[in-house]
Formats: C-alpha cells, structure tokens, sequence
C-alpha cells in the first residue's frame, strides 16, 4: 500500500498516500498479505488485507504469511518496522534514509536490502503515476523467501553488500 498520513475516513481529506505501483508487485510475486492499505487501494496485493481507513491496526492484529509492507513514513514508522522483524517473512517498501535508528538497526542485525536504483514513481489511488518520493528507496527482505523473489525479480537495483558488519565500533571521543 502506501504511507499515509492521517486523514478524514469518509472523505480522504488531508491524505498522503502514496500507493506502490503495480510493476514492483508484479515482479515480486504474490503476497498472501498486504499489512498497510486502504479499502479504496487501487488493485490488491495480498490476498488478505489490513485497511487502515477501516480502522484496523496492523500492530495489533496477526500477520499471516508472506507479507508486503509499505508503511507510513516519519515517526511513525519504526513501530512497523518492529513488527515486521518479528514476523521476518517479507518485503518492505520504505525510503532508504540510512541515518535512521531503525534502518542502522536493520543493517546491524543483517538484515538484506536491496536499495531500487532509480526513484519509486508512486502512483495514486486510480492507478495512475504521481509523484516520486523525490528520496530513494529500498527493499528491506526478510526471509530467505523475500530475497529469492527480489533475485528473480529483474528490478534493477543493488544489494547491500553482505557481511557489512563494522571492524570496530568508532566512539564518540
């Protein structure tokens, strides 16, 4: 789905939401669930589906499966991210704002990023290109699953190299 910012449920005043476009999805492969959109999403990407717009917390319920997650972005995001490390089988689309708390803890733990070489082309809600992001993105993997469907997929991009562990730790001093 999208990043979302929150918005009027009847009548989608004040939203921003910036929905994945069709070809990722297409190239990724199936989802059995998609953990953020809304009811009014242009085309369906998992085969269950958490709508915020309904007012379903996608922190609060049980992810089933191989999941696709687009999460809001800015402060709201680190708790998805949390929970999507625990369920640890999927992909997720998100910005690839390296200085974060949550993307260096990704990296940390090891987990695989494929960062997308050009701009997300984000489309909206009747399908058509938007906007791009005007940042980079990236996919984070999660599973062994995710990153074999990234392999296969042809999008053009770069994994981050494995093993990226530091030597040392820099102190502050």
């Amino acid at each position: 789905m999208s990043r979302f910012t929150a918005t009027d449920p009847n009548t989608h005043q004040s939203e921003n939401i910036w929905f994945t476009p069709a070809e990722i999805i297409k190239n990724l492969g199936e989802f059995d669930m998609d953990v953020c959109t809304v009811s009014y999403r242009p085309f369906n990407i998992g085969k269950k589906h958490i709508e915020h717009d309904k007012f379903q917390d996608s922190l609060k319920q049980k992810w089933e499966g191989f999941v696709w997650m687009n999460p809001p972005c800015g402060k709201e995001i680190e708790p998805f991210i949390e929970k999507f490390k625990e369920h640890n089988n999927g992909i997720a689309l998100v910005f690839a704002r390296m200085g974060t708390h949550w993307m260096q803890d990704w990296i940390n733990r090891g987990g695989d990023i494929f960062f997308l070489r050009k701009r997300v082309r984000f489309i909206d809600r009747h399908g058509s290109k938007s906007t791009n992001a005007g940042t980079d993105s990236c996919l984070l993997l999660a599973g062994s699953e995710a990153k074999k469907r990234v392999i296969l997929s042809g999008l053009d991009g770069v994994f981050l190299k494995e093993n990226n562990k530091p030597q040392a730790q820099l102190s502050n001093n």
